[in-house]
């Protein structure tokens, strides 16, 4: 059986597409993949690939060749799947202002409809925490699971054990100030038990 998340080998063998065929690739990986790390932000989302674009060389022909180094893919909606309606190459400048676009968007729930702006309000976070919740959680738990207060300074408790964040930060091998912005916009658990990136 062929493994659904590679390519045929005559699209595999395109000279020249290297960083469009990486950005396909993890592109399905993060929709089809379970084991990777960023699926439950994608594929565990509900996030789709479109048909056509299980082929490369598909993708390549409604995309095109990535403008710049510096352009990645981007779903113009972000609650929308992959596929030639609703993705373009774009830069992290012009993605960022696809979401200053958003901010009227009007998001309702138990009731309470706000601006994207106003539930960030009133959680008391950055705007651009809040786009990130929604992207990656829940809609629900986005909206109301608040921040941890005084965070760097209170013990934390997980699994039955108590410790201050900077005591947490020398067990997992990361620097206090990393901790704290994992439990900003991390599940407690993942922000404890995850290790750190090694080169």
């Amino acid at each position: 059986m062929a493994d659904q998340n590679i390519t045929t080998r005559q699209d595999f063998s395109c000279k020249g597409n290297r960083a469009e065929y990486n950005s396909w690739s993890n592109m399905r990986q993060r929709c089809t993949n379970p084991k990777t790390q960023k699926y439950k932000y994608y594929g565990g989302r509900g996030i789709t690939v479109c048909a056509r674009w299980a082929s490369f060389a598909h993708f390549l022909t409604d995309m095109g060749r990535k403008p710049t180094p510096k352009h990645s893919i981007d779903r113009i909606n972000n609650d929308g799947n992959y596929e030639p309606s609703n993705c373009r190459w774009a830069t992290h400048d012009q993605q960022m202002e696809n979401t200053r676009s958003d901010r009227n968007h009007v998001i309702t729930l138990n009731g309470q409809s706000l601006t994207i702006t106003e539930w960030a309000a009133t959680l008391g976070i950055e705007r651009s925490v809040m786009y990130r919740r929604l992207k990656r959680w829940p809609l629900e738990r986005a909206l109301t699971e608040p921040l941890f207060p005084k965070i760097k300074t209170r013990p934390i408790t997980f699994e039955g054990e108590t410790m201050r964040l900077k005591d947490w930060a020398f067990r997992i091998g990361i620097t206090s100030s990393v901790l704290h912005r994992r439990l900003r916009n991390w599940p407690l658990e993942r922000a404890l038990t995850k290790p750190p990136h090694r080169k």
